[in-house]
């Protein structure tokens, strides 16, 4: 048996999940009108001008989350993924998972996009395990924080516990990712498939052999 690691976004769905779950809220009018110039301002400052995946996080959290109610977050996540999923499933990247699937490996996602949307997600794609960013909350469900930013050097961590726990060597360790970074986790795996990789990606993938779909 193999363990198979998946990415989410970019990766086994076309774009960001987030980002598309982002503007189901606003023309539900959860968010206000001002909101866009704020969730375009902070993706390209991501993009084009250095701004981390850790810096990107804090800012939407602490901007579209930060107060509110996962209560009333979840009311919408059922109803966007039923209209919205099948069409942002990326049909190549799925029939890998399909196949490791029916071959009897394991199957986990890990992903930097919040755990109440990356739950259900693996829940409807019956995925063995997955981890996501976690949100505190208070006592009346109000997100309050950050506890955990699943990305980066975090993966790697994640990934070689759960190798650990299912008696699984690293060596049988596959990744698939579009993004740099996930170079750590990457870097611990015996197969990588890049998915439609970001420039630096693609570089690291042609030098070390790795494939590109």
């Amino acid at each position: 048996m193999s363990l198979y690691i998946f990415d989410l976004d970019k990766t086994l769905i076309k774009g960001n999940g987030s980002f598309k779950f982002y503007f189901y809220l606003y023309s539900a009018r959860f968010f206000s009108p001002f909101s866009v110039f704020y969730s375009i301002s902070y993706y390209l400052r991501h993009r084009f001008f250095r701004l981390s995946l850790a810096g990107l996080h804090q800012k939407v959290f602490k901007t579209f989350l930060e107060g509110r109610s996962l209560i009333e977050v979840l009311r919408y996540v059922d109803l966007f993924l039923d209209q919205k999923l099948d069409k942002m499933l990326n049909p190549k990247t799925l029939s890998y998972l399909t196949s490791a699937k029916e071959n009897g490996h394991h199957i986990s996602i890990l992903s930097s996009s919040p755990s109440f949307l990356v739950k259900p997600i693996a829940e409807r794609l019956k995925v063995d395990s997955w981890r996501a960013t976690e949100y505190g909350r208070d006592s009346s469900s109000n997100f309050t924080k950050i506890d955990l930013l699943v990305e980066g050097e975090e993966k790697a961590v994640i990934a070689k516990e759960l190798a650990k726990k299912l008696s699984i060597d690293i060596k049988e360790i596959v990744v698939f990712t579009d993004s740099i970074s996930d170079l750590p986790l990457a870097r611990i795996a015996g197969r990588v498939v890049a998915v439609r990789p970001d420039r630096k990606l693609r570089s690291i993938c042609r030098r070390e052999g790795w494939e590109i779909i």
